[in-house]
């Protein structure tokens, strides 16, 4: 998996490459490398990929008050 962390200006706050396994729900967890600021809002793509190719992008925005 790769997910890359922008905050709301567009600018990357993270990448990162970690390994996550399948849940038998098909979810996955993992926590993004970056310490969110107060105010701030940032989205978060990640991209899945398995051994036979196939892949899934899923983006999570997150709000911090």
């Amino acid at each position: 998996m790769t997910y890359i962390a922008t905050n709301a200006q567009g600018k990357t706050v993270a990448v990162g490459q970690p390994t996550a396994i399948l849940a038998p729900d098909q979810s996955v967890t993992f926590t993004p490398g970056f310490v969110p600021v107060k105010g701030q809002t940032y989205t978060v793509v990640a991209t899945l990929n398995e051994a036979n190719g196939h892949n899934q992008s899923r983006t999570a925005y997150i709000m911090v008050s």
